[in-house]
């Protein structure tokens, strides 16, 4: 094992890529390594420890643990309920083992081994080693409205925290969109928990549930979301989606939209769950004058706008299967600049500069008068991070560059370090 730690210990101290991934070639022939980075990367592997958790003071045997590492990651992967006689088993094995490797072990059992390593870089280097945790995310309408045939369902676009629920052999975990594990939902994991149904993935968006502008709402939400308190309450799990565990490890589902939403819809008829809600279709039909209908209803109740999903299968993957409508248009772009205001806003923000595809772009619309004297006094906060900004459509400033009309600020987005126009 101190070949395992010596190996990770030379990753972590590696930046380059392609360093990396020669690192990883140069160990390929070590299955223990290669087993340890399975079991921490695989993100259907769940061990219901964390670092917490080991910490939590128990009695231990006193005859010192004769297994393996091997041994303690198959346990786990049966056992993963994160119960006392769960920690004690961990607890006992790390106890007895070499000090030199005692926190290693601990990273390794709460999969927190942070290597700078991606499940990509592993699958490019050892081929399909790592199973991705991918969602279905839309394309843009405007762009792919004319590949709709058929019936196709109308929802209104939520704007919360991408949430992913699977219940796995009666085991609740929540992940975000990129297949990191959310900790602390425990109102909304018990609602699917008390399921009767076992091996389900449950798609949505969690919103915080307080009333108050789309602004303070999410930002209500990211901060609930992104807390790192055992407890996560005041959040709702918005369902969109379900599908059977089995197929969202495959990368598809079996069952068309239509026939996934009645089984959603049948789901929260016949079971208490107060901490879910269901997203009900607004339609479903193949008549497209629908959408434009939705569009205006949409716009007076102030929604971000709708989704269109095909009667086809969940992919997991962008796909022209599920399209965004938006009221206005949204991208999420980097923050370069300020511009002081003037008037009763001297001496606080004028205006936030941001760089649209290369060009300087000026936006001073979407600003409370406590957001400009708190962005102006802690511009750090906010420069080379990325913001959403909202607009009516692309433009061309006076010297010919490309700008946005009518920008407003939306949000700052600590989920995002690269820029995104769709």
């Amino acid at each position: 094992m101190e070949k395992v730690l010596a190996i990770v210990e030379q990753l972590q101290g590696t930046s380059g890529r392609n360093d990396k991934e020669f690192i990883l070639k140069q160990n390929e022939e070590n299955e223990l390594f290669k087993k340890v980075m399975h079991f921490v990367y695989n993100p259907y592997i769940l061990t219901g420890i964390s670092k917490k958790k080991i910490s939590k003071k128990l009695k231990l045997p006193k005859v010192a643990s004769t297994l393996s590492i091997i041994e303690v990651m198959d346990y786990l992967q049966s056992h993963n309920s994160g119960r006392d006689e769960d920690i004690i088993f961990v607890q006992h094995f790390i106890q007895s083992q070499p000090e030199l490797l005692r926190d290693f072990y601990t990273k390794i059992v709460s999969k927190d081994l942070s290597i700078g390593l991606t499940d990509g870089t592993l699958n490019k280097v050892y081929g399909d080693f790592i199973p991705v945790f991918d969602v279905m995310l839309a394309k843009k309408f405007e762009e792919h409205n004319h590949k709709i045939k058929g019936d196709y369902i109308i929802t209104e676009k939520l704007d919360g925290n991408r949430c992913v629920i699977i219940k796995d052999n009666s085991i609740v975990k929540s992940f975000t969109r990129q297949g990191k594990q959310y900790e602390g939902l425990e109102e909304i994991e018990s609602d699917i928990a008390n399921l009767p149904f076992d091996n389900l993935v449950f798609d949505g968006e969690l919103i915080a549930d307080i009333q108050g502008s789309t602004i303070e709402i999410y930002a209500e939400t990211t901060s609930k979301a992104r807390s790192k308190g055992s407890n996560k309450t005041g959040l709702v799990f918005h369902i969109f989606d379900m599908l059977k565990l089995k197929d969202f490890q495959n990368g598809k589902s079996k069952d068309n939209c239509v026939t996934r939403k009645s089984y959603l819809s049948s789901l929260f008829e016949n079971n208490k769950m107060p901490h879910c809600k269901e997203v009900k279709p607004l339609y479903i039909g193949n008549d497209l004058a629908e959408v434009e209908k939705w569009m205006i209803h949409a716009s007076e109740q102030s929604w971000e706008g709708l989704m269109v999903n095909m009667d086809k299968p969940y992919i997991c993957k962008r796909s022209d299967s599920i399209l965004k409508v938006k009221v206005m248009s949204t991208c999420d772009i980097r923050v370069i600049g300020f511009e002081e205001g003037t008037g009763k806003y001297e001496g606080k923000l004028g205006a936030m500069i941001v760089d649209y595809k290369g060009f300087n772009c000026g936006v001073g619309s979407g600003f409370t008068d406590a957001d400009r004297e708190y962005i102006w006094n802690h511009k750090e906060e906010y420069l080379n991070k990325i913001v959403e900004i909202q607009y009516f459509e692309e433009s061309k400033n006076a010297q010919g560059g490309i700008s946005l009309r009518f920008p407003v600020f939306k949000k700052l987005r600590l989920d995002k370090n690269e820029p995104s126009y769709n």
